[in-house]
């Protein structure tokens, strides 16, 4: 899904490589999810429960850094 590419590449090229270990396992285990529900949890459609998993993607939502 392109518009998944576009989010998801963002955040890579941007916080991926200075991220802290535990915010890149779990952006790794964000992307285990199915790529419709994913782009639901990204538009901010759906939630998820797991703290560790919904501030990746805060942050992937968030306005890149300058």
């Amino acid at each position: 899904m392109r518009e998944l590419d576009l989010l998801l590449g963002a955040y890579l090229a941007q916080r991926y490589d200075r991220a802290p270990a535990s915010e890149r396992q779990a952006f790794e285990r964000l992307l285990a999810y199915p790529d419709q529900v994913l782009f639901e949890v990204l538009l901010g459609r759906q939630t998820l429960s797991e703290k560790e998993l919904a501030d990746v993607v805060a942050r992937i939502r968030a306005p890149a850094d300058p």
